[in-house]
């Protein structure tokens, strides 16, 4: 854009703002990804955000297609559907994470109740087998 308009033509503010809306579906569809990576790693189900990303990687394709309108607010309207769908992302992600947080602790706490239950069983035995 910046070999045809300089800075004050209309064109120039287009392009500004075209680019604006693209850089910031492109982070926040990024954050998404490393999210769903992150869900992935701790071996969680992220069947539904990758649902999501395949959406939101839609609206990024044709927010780039759309810059050939040179319209910002076509633009921003399929950027602003992209960014929804990755936030939407996101937020599935992070309630992953924290359903895996949450089993872990859980676990852990049966654990530590079945030691103490398995120790008290053992001290029990050995209380009647001394008798």
């Amino acid at each position: 854009c910046l070999d045809c308009h300089k800075e004050g033509e209309k064109g120039f503010e287009a392009a500004g703002k075209i680019h604006a809306e693209l850089a910031g579906l492109s982070t926040t569809y990024a954050n998404a990804v490393a999210a769903q990576d992150e869900v992935r790693r701790i071996g969680m189900d992220d069947v539904d955000i990758g649902f999501m990303l395949q959406d939101a990687h839609q609206s990024l394709i044709q927010a780039r297609t759309l810059v050939h309108t040179f319209d910002p607010a076509r633009v921003k309207t399929t950027t602003d559907e992209g960014a929804r769908k990755a936030t939407e992302a996101l937020e599935a992600a992070a309630a992953q994470v924290r359903d895996f947080h949450a089993r872990r602790r859980g676990f852990g706490m049966a654990t530590l109740f079945t030691t103490v239950l398995v120790i008290a069983l053992f001290l029990r035995i050995r209380q009647i087998e001394s008798r």
